[in-house]
């Protein structure tokens, strides 16, 4: 079984680095077990960039951090409602996901960059569509 905790990738820890300045919170605090919900959100945070942007699979994630990888999915799924529901979550994560793309865009080629803009311009899109409509999805 491979040991993922000897994982050593300077993205992810650029990652945690971003959002333990952003929220102001150590980044021992975001590592650990602590389920109070300003650590879950950082944690959760970190689940989502990790996942979309360097694209690790659930069980690497959760066991980088100690973790499960159900309670990286389940971190990544609810993260992804708060920023859908909450208005100041949403505002956190557009600021965190601009500066986790920057400090990542030197191993980006520009296809790949245009490429998640334009899905998340569609992503938008649809959302907006399904909001004029008045339906969940």
């Amino acid at each position: 079984m491979k040991d993922y905790k000897n994982i050593n990738n300077p993205d992810i820890e650029k990652i945690v680095k971003i959002v333990s300045n952003y929220y102001k919170i150590p980044i021992e605090l975001i590592r650990s077990k602590n389920r109070r919900r300003e650590f879950k959100t950082c944690r959760f945070f970190v689940f989502k960039y990790v996942k979309d942007y360097i694209g690790y699979s659930w069980a690497t994630i959760g066991a980088i951090f100690d973790q499960d990888h159900t309670t990286s999915m389940n971190g990544y799924k609810t993260i992804n409602n708060l920023i859908e529901t909450e208005y100041q979550i949403r505002i956190d994560n557009d600021e965190m996901e601009s500066r986790v793309i920057n400090s990542l865009i030197v191993y980006r080629t520009i296809e790949d960059i245009k490429y998640y803009m334009l899905q998340k311009t569609i992503s938008r899109q649809k959302k907006s569509e399904y909001f004029r409509k008045g339906l969940k999805r």
